[in-house]
């Protein structure tokens, strides 16, 4: 499906692309990146981090349009 975040395990409501590649929910990437105490490494690819995290814009399109078609999902982050 490619909505679900790695680390929240649920779909994302907020998705951002880190430096590493990959797309994590907002809440979850800042929450490792503050944890590491300045290392930020990356929880999937073991990559340094930088704190810029991208807007995944079109991804978050395409999520809303899918809870809007099915909005009981398990896995709805509301």
């Amino acid at each position: 499906m490619g909505f679900v975040c790695p680390l929240g395990i649920m779909i994302m409501y907020d998705p951002v692309r880190a430096s590493d590649g990959q797309v994590y929910e907002r809440v979850f990437i800042e929450e490792i990146v503050t944890r590491t105490g300045g290392k930020n490494i990356s929880p999937l690819t073991r990559q340094h981090l930088t704190q810029e995290l991208i807007p995944d814009l079109k991804l978050k399109k395409r999520i809303q349009a899918f809870l809007a078609k099915f909005p009981d999902h398990p896995l709805n982050p509301s």
